[in-house]
């Protein structure tokens, strides 16, 4: 159980990182919407998004390569 709570640490704090990362080098500002769609639509693009660098970052791992200033 202690292993998955590492884990799932682990990977709350990978995701900040990313997204920090993402928002600092595109220079977002926070989004508000006004509809439960919207707020549905920005949340699945966002794991979208996260989901893409994860697989990006797993094959280069694969290849012994690292990305500079994503984590």
């Amino acid at each position: 159980m202690r292993r998955l709570y590492g884990k799932t640490y682990t990977t709350l704090t990978d995701l900040e990182s990313v997204f920090k990362s993402l928002k600092s080098e595109l220079g977002l500002r926070p989004i508000f919407h006004q509809t439960q769609t919207r707020v549905d639509g920005h949340l699945f693009i966002t794991l979208l998004a996260y989901s893409i660098i994860h697989t990006i970052r797993y094959k280069l791992k694969q290849k012994v390569f690292t990305i500079v200033g994503i984590r």
